[in-house]
Order: structure tokens, then C-alpha cells, then sequence
């Protein structure tokens, strides 16, 4: 198994993402949520993608959080479009804080550390 080098990730990147690509190319401090605009079900399917290109798997739980460095009520990338359910919102709001339960927080992913999880797992899988 050769080993993944970030030229590779890039341009699968820029093949998922053909149309978004041209305004943001592909570079390591490029964000796939913010620049890209690749979210909700097309951060899904770039990471299903990811794992028949590379031949890799993605950990289930607690090694996906390790592996990207998410914390407890933290998530990748948001939802896309409008959140019908978002009109709920304040209710949830209310009762999480009644709670002491912190409000989820989505986080964006660089390039870069998307080619580091790949290649990471990639190795992984070479041992």
C-alpha cells in the first residue's frame, strides 16, 4: 500500500466538490464547511467517499472525537439549508440551559487536518 500524500486528498477533494472548487481552490488552510460549503449530507457523503477512495474506515465514538480532536457536545460541520426543526429552537435552548447541558458546537475542518485523518488512518492500516 502506497503511503497518501496531501496532493491526493486535495484532488479527491476538488473532484467532490467540483463547482465549489472554483471560487476556493483547494489548498491546506482551505475550510470544507466555510469555503467549500461542504456540509450536512455532503460532509456525509465526503466522508463515505473518502473511505472507498483511500481504502480506509472511519472509527466509530470516541476515535472519530480522537481522531479530529472533538470534544464532548462538539460536532463536524453543521446541517445545510434551512432547519425546519431550528423553529423549536428556543424551547430547546431553554431546557438544555435548565439543565446544564452546553449548547452543541460545530466545528469546521481545514484541508489539511482532513488529509491528517486520512493519512493517520491510512498508516494505521500499513501495520
Amino acid at each position: 500500500m502506497e503511503p497518501i500524500h496531501y496532493e491526493d486528498v486535495a484532488e479527491f477533494i476538488a473532484k467532490f466538490s467540483r463547482e465549489r472548487t472554483r471560487k476556493h481552490p483547494v489548498r491546506p488552510e482551505t475550510w470544507i464547511e466555510q469555503d467549500l460549503h461542504i456540509m450536512g449530507e455532503d460532509a456525509i457523503g465526503l466522508l463515505i467517499q473518502a473511505e472507498e477512495y483511500f481504502g480506509i474506515s472511519w472509527p466509530e465514538g470516541d476515535g472519530f472525537r480522537k481522531l479530529f480532536n472533538i470534544d464532548e457536545h462538539e460536532y463536524l460541520f453543521g446541517s445545510e439549508g434551512l432547519d425546519p426543526i431550528g423553529v423549536f429552537y428556543w424551547g430547546e435552548y431553554k431546557f438544555r440551559k435548565m439543565r446544564g447541558i452546553p449548547e452543541p458546537k460545530y466545528l469546521d475542518l481545514r484541508v489539511s487536518e482532513f488529509y491528517r485523518a486520512i493519512r493517520t488512518l491510512h498508516d494505521e492500516m500499513r501495520w
